[in-house]
């Protein structure tokens, strides 16, 4: 399946993931996050409803 957004960017289903492309060319981006979260600290989770309010909050120490 392939979706042309406008004249730069399709989005094509590949192999059941979706892959952004760019004038033709696919966009690595960062599909994972890595999280290393201290018993101590894991209250804060609580307050967390996405993945990105978990990359924007949590330590960027790793």
């Amino acid at each position: 399946m392939k979706i042309r957004i406008n004249k730069f960017l399709t989005l094509r289903l590949e192999k059941g993931e979706t892959n952004i492309y760019i004038t033709g060319k696919i966009f690595q981006q960062c599909k994972c996050l890595l999280l290393d979260v201290s018993l101590e600290n894991n209250f804060n989770l609580r307050n967390i409803n996405s993945i990105d309010e978990a990359a924007e909050k949590l330590d960027h120490g790793l």
